[in-house]
């Protein structure tokens, strides 16, 4: 199972320290403003410090996958280089963030929340296209 290998990578190796991450960077809750200013702290919280850029992988790339060299620009802007170390740790937590929106989306159907009509797409079925793109994600 993906979750069972993404903890034994991180397991004992001490290199990934947590950070003050914001946990749901999506289009949502950016200004497209400069400076560009992240609203919307409520699940803020100490993360994986490639949490928060697998949240934008995921956002950014929901028409085709965010291409490799476009991740590389985000890790190296956050962390100063790049590595293929960080490159798998972001493919790890990129999975980890589409399972947490397929539960969202799950819950917001349990909930039976509702979307405003002009919204383009029903909880059902984001919820069947993020886990449509983790089953891609289990099977690299």
């Amino acid at each position: 199972a993906p979750a069972v290998l993404i903890r034994r990578r991180r397991d004992g190796s001490g290199r990934h320290n947590a950070v003050l991450c914001h946990n749901d960077l999506f289009a949502g809750n950016l200004l497209s403003a400069e400076p560009v200013r992240v609203l919307d702290w409520e699940f803020c919280g100490m993360n994986d410090p490639l949490f928060d850029i697998a949240t934008l992988v995921v956002a950014c790339g929901e028409n085709a996958p965010l291409p490799q060299e476009l991740q590389d620009v985000l890790i190296k802007t956050y962390t100063g280089t790049v590595d293929q170390e960080q490159r798998d740790r972001l493919r790890d937590m990129t999975f980890v963030v589409r399972f947490h929106a397929g539960c969202w989306g799950i819950a917001q159907q349990i909930a039976e929340c509702q979307l405003p009509a002009d919204a383009g797409f029903t909880y059902a079925e984001y919820t069947e296209w993020v886990l449509d793109a983790l089953a891609g994600d289990a099977r690299t």
